[in-house]
């Protein structure tokens, strides 16, 4: 058999569709069909809120919050030579 032979068996092109993955065809443009239709489908509310999902749920969101966070604390801390930013923090969480 040759390479081009093993390479077609291995994985058949859509015109050479065989009892196998016919059906398979047919499902994942069935599935195309339907994510396009409820895309057009959706609100203008329903689209801002699935864009704040996915960002919250990145975890690009995770490591800025992680950032921001060691920032502030360092920024409160007296000891470090900074002035603090949020003296109710200081307060809250330093004993006396």
């Amino acid at each position: 058999m040759s390479h081009q032979e093993e390479r077609a068996v291995d994985s058949p092109s859509k015109k050479d569709a065989t009892a196998e993955n016919k059906g398979s065809d047919h499902v994942t443009k069935t599935i195309a069909d339907i994510l396009t239709v409820e895309s057009q489908e959706r609100t203008l509310s329903e689209r801002i809120a699935e864009g704040i999902a996915t960002f919250t749920g990145s975890i690009l969101f995770i490591w800025l919050h992680v950032v921001w966070f060691a920032l502030w604390i360092a920024f409160n801390i007296p000891w470090l030579g900074f002035q603090p930013i949020d003296r109710s923090w200081l307060q809250t969480y330093t004993p006396i």
